[in-house]
Order: C-alpha cells, then structure tokens, then sequence
C-alpha cells in the first residue's frame, strides 16, 4: 500500500525522495505473497470503523511485527490495539527520547 500511494504522489520530487528513503531505511517489507494474511487483519480493524487503506497500513505493520506505526492522521490516532502503538512523530521521538535516557 506505501509503495501504492507514493506512486501516486503528482510532485516527481518529493516522490522520488520519499522512495529513496523508503528504500534506505526499510528493512522489513509485508510482501504480496502474504496479502490473504494481512486481509484477514485489514479486515478485523476495518470492524471498528478504519478504512481500508489505513487499516491496510496498520495491518501491514502488524503482520511484519513492529512496535509503532508512525502517522499524523486524527482519525487513525483513535484506534488503539494491542498489537501495535499508534502514535504521531512528535509523541515517537519523545517516548524514544524518554526510553533512552
């Protein structure tokens, strides 16, 4: 879905930039040999009113095991699970911050 929407993206500058840096520092990727999995998850966090591209982007990164899901979207903010943390930017440097204190 990240690789989805970033082709999307009209700016050829920012696109460009934005898959250097998805290509530099991911080092995990859901794959599309998994997509039946992760519906299965998209499909359960759709449940509690997140839409489909959201909820793919949570259950990518449930499906690959990370701790944060970094966005500034409000409405995505409210989900909660105990799988994963979502969290703005700004709150993930502070709560990295805290535990590297």
């Amino acid at each position: 879905m990240l690789y989805y929407e970033v082709s999307q993206m009209p700016n050829a500058m920012q696109r460009a930039l934005i898959q250097k840096f998805i290509a530099d520092y991911s080092s995990v990727h859901a794959g599309i040999q998994n997509l039946k999995e992760i519906e299965q998850i998209v499909e359960e966090i759709m449940k509690s009113g997140v839409k489909y591209k959201d909820a793919f982007h949570v259950a990518s990164a449930i499906f690959t095991h990370c701790d944060f899901l970094l966005t500034t979207d409000k409405r995505l903010l409210k989900y909660h699970s105990e799988a994963i943390t979502l969290v703005n930017p700004i709150d993930f440097i502070r709560i990295m911050e805290e535990n590297h204190v």
